[in-house]
């Protein structure tokens, strides 16, 4: 008859317990505080953070008039030449932009201009 295994982990672990039974250390507490050094991030009326490329594209709604797609792809902060179509719609979806006669703008722009 074969002999019966014994079970040597808990022999050769410290304190005599199973491994998969030893409390982690520090188990819930961060590496580093989180957000103790970071400084909120200054955002636009849409939401985008200023200085961005999103930002230049809000600002090209907010003009008088508004902006084509033609008109962003060929403005001079555009370098990639992008339409910003995804950007729009997803503003026009939020309720924050609309396109009225071709034109994309800000949804604020239209309400001020139906008083």
């Amino acid at each position: 008859m074969p002999t019966k295994k014994t079970n040597t982990k808990a022999a050769d672990h410290p304190n005599g317990q199973d491994k998969a039974t030893t409390p982690i250390q520090n188990q819930n507490q961060p590496k580093t505080p989180k957000g103790s050094d970071k400084k909120p991030a200054l955002r636009d009326q849409f939401g985008f953070g200023l200085e961005t490329l999103n930002h230049k594209f809000g600002e090209m709604l907010l003009h008088d008039g508004g902006a084509t797609m033609r008109e962003v792809r060929d403005a001079e902060w555009n370098t990639k030449g992008n339409s910003y179509y995804n950007v729009f719609n997803r503003l026009a979806k939020n309720g924050m932009a609309v396109k009225q006669d071709g034109r994309m703008r800000a949804a604020v722009q239209v309400v001020q201009g139906e008083k």
